[in-house]
Order: C-alpha cells, then sequence, then structure tokens
C-alpha cells in the first residue's frame, strides 16, 4: 500500500504538482485507493517512519533540487511548476529541508559544476561541446500512464556567466 501511495505522490508531481499542496489531495488519494485517509496516513507513517505530509515536502523539495541543478528556470518558475503557492513556500520548506535558499543551491551547483569542467570542453564562446547530459528528464520521469510532465528545459551553460562577451583577437 505505501508503495501505491509513493507512486500516486509521483504521478501528481510530475503530472498536477498543485493537486498536492490542495486539500483535494486526501480525497484523491482514498478515493485511489479505497481507504480512509486517515488510516493511509497511519499505515504511510508507521511504515516510513515520516509523515505522508512530510513525505510530499520531501518529494517536492528533491524536485526543486533537480529543476535548479539542471535547468534555467527562474527560481519562482520553479516554485510554480511544482505547484507552490508563491515562492516564499518554496524557499521556507527548502531551507528547513537542505538547510540553504533555492538561490543559493543553484548557486553552489554551478560553482561545482565550473571548478570540475576543463576547458577542453567549451569552444570560445562558451557553449559546451559534446553535450550528452540527459537534461531535466532525469529530474522527474514520464508517468506510464503517458499523461503530460512539467515542461522540461536544457541544462544552463554554467559559463554563462563568467564571460560577458567573447574575446576577439
Amino acid at each position: 500500500m505505501v508503495a501505491q501511495i509513493k507512486e500516486i505522490i509521483a504521478h501528481l508531481l510530475a503530472t498536477e504538482p498543485a493537486v498536492l499542496r490542495s486539500g483535494h489531495f486526501s480525497r484523491q488519494l482514498s478515493e485511489q485507493l479505497q481507504r480512509r485517509f486517515a488510516y493511509l496516513s497511519d499505515v504511510f507513517s508507521a511504515t516510513e517512519g515520516l509523515s505522508l505530509e512530510h513525505f510530499i515536502i520531501r518529494q517536492r523539495v528533491e524536485a526543486a533540487q533537480c529543476l535548479l541543478r539542471e535547468g534555467t528556470l527562474p527560481v519562482g518558475r520553479v516554485a510554480r511548476e511544482l505547484g507552490y503557492s508563491n515562492l516564499g513556500h518554496l524557499s521556507r520548506q527548502f531551507q528547513r529541508e537542505t538547510g540553504t535558499s533555492p538561490t543559493e543551491y543553484r548557486r553552489q551547483c554551478l560553482a561545482t559544476v565550473v571548478s570540475q569542467l576543463s576547458a577542453e570542453e567549451y569552444n570560445d564562446f562558451g557553449n559546451r561541446v559534446n553535450y550528452t547530459g540527459s537534461g531535466w528528464q532525469s529530474c522527474i520521469t514520464r508517468p506510464a500512464n503517458g499523461s503530460k510532465p512539467i515542461t522540461y528545459h536544457h541544462p544552463p551553460n554554467p559559463l554563462s556567466h563568467a564571460r560577458s562577451k567573447p574575446i576577439i583577437a
């Protein structure tokens, strides 16, 4: 039953993330699993060692981390894509779960990427050559029933902020 609950949450996160913050989630989960929400929540908490609400928060924050790490969406758009009512709500939950703000997390990720890349991987204009990364699809997988996931974008060029203009000789 816990696996079914996790699957439903993953599906909603990928297709209808706003449902996870609304009062409709408990009703929807109860209807899909034909059990009272209180029972489902108790079983989940006893099995996983954390509340269903906290599990959902963790899943949303992990999705935000992935989107921030691998994408170019502004932080406010990441919040909307994951069903947060506003950026402040994402920021508070993100800070509580990770110990850092979403913006600082993205800066740290970009700094790590830039320090690990060799100069040979970029052409004279700071564009990555032969990029083979998995992009946004690695953040949230497409649901098995084929419903539409969050819109994905290409990962950022980590050097795009390092050079304001190409060097012309």
